[in-house]
């Protein structure tokens, strides 16, 4: 009888399940690092064609922004050209739209703010013979405003000239207006400097509408004329102004007289249409505006 041959049993460790131990290293640090290379590498001194070479490649390619970099550089920009350009500016008032057509074919365009507001006479009702002449009285829309003070007129400076004083004694009748630009001097006389006007826009009547301007001339005082402006020597008195002697010898220049001022019994030539068209105006004062 055969008896079955049974595989010895060999004893196994009791530690022999587990995994072979770990070796634990430790890592060198960065300063360590550093100072082996620079205790180990060899290092070798840098020639004048290391340095050609160097500054040769650097600037064959030089450093670029990124796109993203141009994307929002471009984007900034637009929003402050944005920002800038959309600013609400006032609307455009009847004269400006006036001034535009007016002006159609100039170099230059003007808005009715870009002129320097001033009081002034007009030829009518002056009593000198001068039939184009506007006498400036100073410089503001009322005798109380003083923000053009100190304001200087030149060559190309735009104007706009308004005879107040009319206007009050027609009740708006005779409300004569006109702007421009000084264009150039013709000469000067005591207290005035004498100029012609290139006019753009004249106007006769309460609501302004165009009509066909002469060429005018104005007077302008002396006060208001710039430090270096070539105006010439001072001439005969040809426009009425009145030089008065002080007291402490200085002569003083005052401006020519109107026709009310002159006469204190003055009345309009045309009394009777400015009574009818003021009686009309105020029953109805759209159509009063709309017909004057």
């Amino acid at each position: 009888m055969l008896i079955p041959t049974i595989p010895a049993v060999v004893p196994r460790s009791p530690n022999s399940s587990l995994a072979p131990p770990r070796v634990i290293t430790r890592k060198t640090s960065f300063s360590a690092a550093l100072r082996n290379l620079a205790l180990n590498h060899h290092w070798k001194p840098r020639t004048d064609e290391a340095v050609a070479d160097h500054v040769a490649i650097n600037s064959s390619s030089p450093l670029r922004p990124s796109a993203e970099f141009y994307g929002k550089e471009e984007e900034e920009g637009l929003d402050f050209w944005d920002v800038l350009l959309n600013v609400e500016m006032p609307p455009h008032t009847p004269i400006d739209h006036l001034l535009h057509m007016e002006l159609l074919g100039h170099p230059l365009s003007f808005l009715e703010r870009d002129y320097t507001p001033a009081i002034a006479a007009s030829p009518l009702f002056s009593t000198h013979s001068l039939s184009s002449l506007w006498v400036i009285h100073r410089l503001g829309v009322s005798k109380d405003d003083h923000t053009f003070e100190h304001t200087k007129l030149r060559k190309g400076s735009p104007i706009r000239l308004v005879d107040i004083d009319l206007a009050r004694r027609s009740f708006g009748f005779n409300t004569l207006c006109v702007f421009g630009t000084i264009k150039s001097y013709d000469h000067c006389e005591p207290g005035y400097v004498i100029a012609h006007l290139d006019t753009h826009l004249f106007s006769t009547t309460s609501k302004p509408a165009t009509q066909i301007a002469p060429s005018f001339t104005i007077a302008i005082p002396l006060r208001y004329i710039g430090d270096h402006e070539e105006v010439g020597d001072t001439g005969s008195t040809t426009i009425g102004q009145r030089c008065l002697q002080g007291r402490t010898g200085s002569a003083t220049v005052k401006r020519p007289l109107r026709e009310w001022e002159r006469n204190s019994g003055w009345i309009h030539p045309s009394k009777r249409e400015i009574e009818q068209w003021y009686r009309e105006e105020q029953a109805s004062p759209g159509k009063g505006l709309k017909d004057h």
